[in-house]
Parts: C-alpha cells; structure tokens; sequence
C-alpha cells in the first residue's frame, strides 16, 4: 500500500478561510493527508512545504500571477523548486495560461473540488521533483 499524497494548503489573507475547510474536506475524502497551513505569504508556504516533507502545495490566492511568481521564486531557493503547485483561484484564461508558463501545475476553482479535480491532484502530487533546484 502506498502513502498517502501529502498536500500542504495555504492561501493569501485575503481568500475566504471557510474555502480551505471545503477543499481539504475533499482531499482527506479522497486519501489526500492534508496540511493547513493557513494563512501564509508565498515565502512562508515554500518554507513551510520544505519543513513538512510535502508532496504537493496548493495555494489559494487573489493576486493569482505576483503570488504564483514569489511561491515558485521562493521554492527554488528553498531547494524543492521540482515541487507540483497548485492554484486555487477563478482566473481567465490568458491568466491561467500564464500562471502555467511560470510553472503552476494546475488551476482549480477552490469552490468546485471535482473527482476530475482530485484525481488530477493525485496525477501532479505522485510525479517526482526533477530539474534545478529540486529535492
């Protein structure tokens, strides 16, 4: 038997805290172990990621780009920049196009956790760090 995928959850002050509820209600429903972490800045969210030994880092923002951009900045100077990030956030298109260029693995609507959603988490979390800067 396999672990479990280790997802850390955060999100920007700003985001709604009752949608971290809802969200990691669905991940443990379907075996994820959830860590929340609450309200943490991108910088925080990368250390905190390292610290736990996650698989996955899901992070609920607002400022989808700028936060996306520090998280990801701040991951691989922590050492595990090959880590899967994940969005939560309700973007355009051109925004959730962009948010991938800079390395987001996937774009959810936090408000819309679908089987299709999590099994797609589960595809991201079971693929392995590789590339500069990972663990």
């Amino acid at each position: 038997m396999t672990r479990p995928i280790r997802f850390l959850l955060s999100r920007e002050e700003n985001v709604d805290p009752q949608v971290d509820w809802i969200v990691a209600q669905k991940l443990r429903g379907a075996g994820f172990e959830v860590i929340l972490g609450g309200v943490l800045s991108p910088e925080q969210t990368a250390e905190t990621a390292r610290d736990e030994g996650v698989d996955l880092v899901g992070y609920g923002v607002t400022d989808h780009r700028t936060a996306a951009t520090r998280l990801i900045a701040h991951m691989h100077e922590c050492g595990i920049g090959g880590l899967p990030v994940v969005i939560g956030a309700s973007p355009g298109e051109s925004e959730e196009a962009a948010l991938r260029e800079i390395g987001v693995r996937e774009v959810f609507n936090p408000l819309n956790v679908t089987k299709d959603t999590l099994e797609r988490f589960r595809a991201v979390g079971r693929l392995k760090p590789s590339g500069p800067g990972s663990s």
